[in-house]
């Protein structure tokens, strides 16, 4: 990346060269001290803190990402199990799966706001930029409970299949994904009406979702069948099913590649699904029992946990390789969920077997970018420039053809519609967009432009 010191915005497209970037060194930088059963991680971007779950004490650690220290050690409900952040409002919500609370934290002050009656058996949450609210899986009352992020309070109670645990968002349409694992169905939730729009039938035994904010589709991993369906966030249809390795389990995104991760718990492996056809494109052989998985935006890297070995996989996401494997400290670790904190470029590891949070730090910073391995790279790298607070839109992108184009922030928010020519785009803050041209692209998904705004 270029470097201006000047104050205005400065994009830096995707570099396709075969160049090798420079070396870059991922190490254990510290172990903090958490609660027992540390078992799920969430990042605050407006405070900079970790938040850690700690489920057989009841706890939530906070973590001061700057200063690298526990500051504070909140009581929450019973069997605290999984959280999201509420960037719009700063709060933290943690489901306590023994006693049917979501627990509202205030980010700013550390302490806690109110305790959400939801369902019975709450499973797992998240949050929905797009409408400010929060969904939580009801486990044992089959249903998604809504909360408002302003007013704390329950909006709407949906009806969804039996055993719902997964949980996910696709804020570019407005919609919620519910898995069911009773059924094998995901449920399409409407976010501007808390209703189920649709139900798709999936393959045996979901267990995890994520969104690819390129080209705008879900991808729901099944464990009991060895594939991941690929869903139309736009179109709520099922477009194809693609077969990875042996028990998949989890599922990370990386945007600036396209690509989707699969960790193959029942192997060695990592499927690597490309987003342009959904085609696998590789197959990472890793440790064993690879599991959680965690995408660093910055320097382009997925972090792999392997549960029962205490390791932590480190895959470079340009070439698709392993790079290094570091083990967490102590005895016994058990390495199970991931948070990425870009302020520092540090990644958090829950220990459950440790009751601590292992701190993983890349030893250099920039950003070190990646190209698909396909034709369609000249067309990626061209694209939209900014150049004091103005982005400029080639006639060539979707106005030509009388259609629009819009800007996706990394999340795949719309943060604005452009026009050819000038865009005043002075309010952005630094970080990662897309420029989506709507009138092209595979399947008419609309072509995908990276920029990579800094001040």
């Amino acid at each position: 990346m270029i470097c201006i010191r000047r104050p205005c915005l400065l994009v830096a497209l995707i570099l396709c060269s075969a160049t090798p970037g420079p070396l870059r060194a991922q190490w254990l930088e510290t172990t903090l001290a958490a609660g027992d059963g540390a078992c799920a991680l969430c990042y605050n971007s407006t405070n900079n803190k970790v938040y850690c779950a700690n489920r057989s004490e009841n706890t939530v650690t906070i973590i001061d990402g700057e200063a690298n220290q526990v500051i504070a050690t909140l009581p929450v409900g019973s069997g605290p199990q999984d959280l999201c952040y509420n960037s719009t409002n700063n709060k933290v919500y943690v489901v306590n799966y023994g006693d049917t609370t979501l627990t509202v934290i205030d980010g700013a002050g550390d302490s806690v706001i109110t305790a959400v009656i939801v369902g019975h058996y709450p499973w797992a949450v998240c949050y929905n930029p797009t409408s400010n609210k929060v969904y939580c899986s009801n486990s044992g009352s089959s249903t998604v409970s809504v909360i408002n992020g302003a007013s704390n309070q329950v909006v709407a109670t949906v009806t969804v299949g039996m055993w719902p645990e997964v949980i996910g968002c696709n804020p570019t349409d407005n919609k919620v994904y519910c898995v069911t694992t009773n059924n094998d169905s995901v449920y399409v939730i409407d976010g501007s009406n808390n209703s189920v729009i649709a139900t798709l039938p999936v393959g045996g035994m979901p267990s995890a979702v994520c969104y690819n904010p390129v080209n705008d589709e879900v991808y729901c991993v099944n464990s009991g069948d060895n594939t991941v369906t690929v869903i139309s966030g736009a179109g709520n249809s099922v477009i194809t099913t693609v077969a990875t390795g042996y028990a998949p389990t989890t599922l990370a995104c990386d945007s600036a590649d396209d690509k989707v991760y699969c960790a193959n718990t029942g192997d060695t492996t990592v499927t690597v699904i490309w987003g342009v056809n959904n085609h696998v494109i590789a197959t990472v052989a890793t440790m064993s029992e690879p599991g959680a998985l965690c995408h660093d935006r910055i320097n382009n890297k997925l972090y792999c946990a392997h549960y029962s070995y205490g390791y932590v996989t480190v895959i470079d996401c340009a070439s698709d390789q392993v790079i290094r494997t570091i083990h967490l400290s102590g005895e016994s670790p058990e390495p199970c969920a991931f948070t990425w904190n870009p302020a520092q470029n540090r990644v958090y590891v829950a220990d459950k077997e440790q009751g601590a949070v292992a701190v993983l730090r890349d030893s250099m910073s920039g950003v070190e970018e990646g190209c698909p391995p396909s034709a369609l790279c000249s067309a990626l790298c061209a694209g939209p420039t900014v150049v004091r607070n103005v982005l400029y839109l080639p006639l060539a992108l979707g106005a030509k053809r009388g259609a629009s184009s819009v800007l996706l922030d990394i999340s795949g928010r719309k943060v604005v519609e452009l026009h050819s020519g000038p865009n005043d785009v002075s309010r952005l803050g630094a970080g990662v967009f897309f420029v989506r041209d709507l009138g092209s692209g595979v399947r008419g998904r609309g072509e995908v432009r990276k920029v990579v705004v800094t001040r």
